[in-house]
């Protein structure tokens, strides 16, 4: 079973893949069959920077713009939105878009998992688009670290570790510089009035951030911990260039969050205990231009002051073969938007949620059955927004939910597992979704919560030198949430299925990774829904070469994608990659990247071109 386990871990190296082994609940409680694994040292042999590099080229994972222009994923296209990311059991914070920053997430990360949406998260039922939670790890040594420096032609990436352990105290420490200030599009571009040049400006994109975490071992059962994090980004969102929408030219002037999180775990035989209070200060400065150079405003500029802080704890009641889990969770979060048009109005915002959750799991000789209840409830406690003729008491904006998940793994033999997977779930509609803090949106107070019913059925088989799994899925969506024009509004029903196989073989010096994806979507109104692709298709292998030298070759397809309701055509297109890693000595590599080999032209999202032939060159430093 531990050569299993190794193996699965190791299969990340290649590509995103599912976890090859049968863990049992004493080991390595949160993980199944069908999770998966990210790690950093996977991500800098492609030289992937953040969590949106890592994932886009996943058949799982569709690469997406979110509101404000940043790159965000979405699990199955099932909105990026609908994902939750949490770091050491503490919900990262999302912006009044519920957009998690993505981008931000770099791949300095120790480790990151999903449950795609197949099993209970650490917090109860899964939501709608799957759960990733970050893992940071405690020093082991008295010092060490890492440096990781990444070039391209328009990037720069910087990222430093630092990390100690003297006795029962540690420290944990990251610094990153990061920064895009262009990039080249593909030769074959065809010119539009609104992109005239074969150079796609990102307006000056900077992130600038920096975390300590200090902790303290107070026994051996006892461990308390807290964590400051600052980011100060600096961009601009390219525009959409067929023109769509005439407030393309944005530039965020500056984007400040500041993050304290405090922590206590307490692991007994019997029983673990995790406490945790958050509270996250983010602001940002927001300017629309009337054209692409930036210098004269079309309106005035925009502050957005958001603040949030929140408590949570969890109980486990552990047994020989079970886990009884109750989670609570308490959250406030608070927005002001400050613009000159609006004076002497201020539109404040502040929004309650809680949740609550019941997790058991249980296993047996050949059954693991992992279940969970939610109760969430959301509603303003204060809204002061002058100008709009509505109702906010009467409106949809508060409101209470119950989700409920089972989720089965059955050992049929040593190689083979089934699991399948049944869930009620839902996803609150965000401030912006609802309140519309600019002026190009649309207010929808009665926005309803979006639910999904969702089945899942596969399995799994792996091998000494392989490890292959399929599954079929069914998401019922009712009142799903979707922007139409400028105003977000509720699709009374839509279906989502399809069904996804990954194989992966490892041979002598190869390592192989196979995928395939089918998805088929439609609305009440028999159209397609945004952004999901029919067909995703990757193949890639990994080739020892030498002890020091080893090379990846990769290939991906994507089928045609529509959006606003299939009046907008996202063309097919497919890509080829070529990485190269040589070790110079055992804590020292170089890799270097060929990205778009043949320089197609393609986008991700519509009016969005991405890049054509890119070169990267880094080096990592563990020390």
């Amino acid at each position: 079973m531990k050569k299993k386990f190794i193996f699965g871990l190791l299969s990340t190296s290649c590509l995103i893949s599912n976890l090859s082994a049968d863990i049992s609940i004493e080991e390595e409680g949160e993980y199944s069959a069908t999770t998966t694994i990210l790690l950093s040292e996977d991500a800098q042999d492609r030289n992937n920077i953040n969590l949106v590099d890592r994932l886009k080229e996943d058949i799982s994972y569709n690469q997406v713009t979110g509101d404000i222009g940043a790159p965000s994923i979405s699990f199955r296209g099932l909105d990026y939105r609908a994902t939750s990311f949490s770091e050491d059991l503490i919900p990262l914070f999302k912006t009044t878009t519920q957009n998690p920053t993505t981008s931000n997430i770099f791949n300095t990360n120790d480790e990151i998992i999903s449950n795609g949406g197949k099993s209970p998260s650490l917090f109860g039922v899964s939501s709608i688009g799957g759960d990733f939670e970050i893992k940071t790890s405690v020093p082991k040594k008295e010092f060490d670290g890492g440096l990781n420096t990444t070039f391209s032609k328009n990037t720069i990436f910087n990222s430093l570790m630092l990390n100690s352990r003297q006795k029962d105290f540690y420290i944990k420490s990251n610094f990153i510089y990061y920064d895009r200030n262009s990039f080249d599009l593909s030769d074959d571009f065809q010119a539009t009035a609104f992109q005239t040049t074969k150079t796609r400006s990102n307006s000056d994109k900077e992130n600038k951030s920096a975390n300590i975490k200090l902790g303290y071992f107070l026994d051996d059962r006892d461990e308390i911990a807290f964590k400051y994090s600052n980011s100060k980004s600096q961009y601009g969102n390219e525009p959409q260039i067929h023109g769509d929408n005439w407030y393309d030219y944005t530039r965020v002037e500056f984007q400040d969050i500041q993050s304290f999180y405090g922590y206590f775990n307490r692991k007994d035989k019997d029983y673990n205990l995790y406490l945790r209070s958050y509270f996250d200060k983010y602001k940002d400065l927001w300017k629309i231009y009337n054209d692409a150079t930036y210098t004269t405003l079309r309106k005035q500029p925009v502050v957005y002051d958001d603040e949030r802080v929140g408590l949570l704890s969890k109980l486990e009641l552990k047994k020989e073969k079970s886990i009884l889990g109750f989670v609570v969770n308490y959250e406030e979060n608070k927005h002001i938007t400050k613009r000159v048009e609006w004076a002497p109005s201020t539109p404040t915002y502040k929004y309650q949620k809680i949740l609550t959750s019941l997790l058991y799991k249980q296993n047996f000789e050949k059954l693991t059955i992992d279940s969970a209840l939610t109760y969430k409830k959301y509603r303003p406690l204060k809204i002061d927004y002058d100008g709009h003729n509505f109702s906010f008491p009467e409106s949809g904006s508060k409101n209470s939910l119950v989700d409920a998940q089972v989720s089965m793994n059955y050992k049929i033999s040593e190689e083979n597992t089934v699991f399948a997977s049944l869930s009620k779930s839902s996803k609150i509609p965000s401030m912006m979704e609802m309140f519309a803090f600019s002026d190009y949106i649309e207010p929808n107070p009665n926005l309803k919560a979006e639910k999904a019913n969702n089945v899942e059925l596969g399995f799994t088989h792996s091998s000494t030198i392989g490890f292959l799994t399929a599954s079929i899925y069914n998401y019922d969506l009712e009142d799903k949430i979707q922007r139409i024009n400028n105003k977000y509004i509720n699709i009374k029903e839509a279906t989502h299925r399809g069904f996804e196989v990954k194989y992966l073989n490892q041979y002598r010096k190869n390592l192989f990774n196979i995928a395939y994806s089918y998805s088929k979507t439609k609305d009440d109104n028999n159209k397609k829904l945004d952004l999901i692709p029919t067909h995703k298709f990757m193949i890639s292998d990994k080739i020892d070469i030498s002890r020091k030298l080893s090379a990846i070759i990769e290939a991906s397809y994507q089928s045609k994608m529509y959006k606003n309701k299939e009046a907008d055509l996202i063309k097919p297109y497919t890509l080829f990659n070529f990485h190269t890693t040589y070790k110079l000595k055992k804590n020292i590599k170089t890799v270097l990247s060929i990205k778009n080999i043949f320089d197609k032209n393609y986008e991700h999202d519509y009016g969005m071109p991405s890049p054509g032939r890119e070169y990267f060159v880094s080096l990592n430093w563990k020390f």
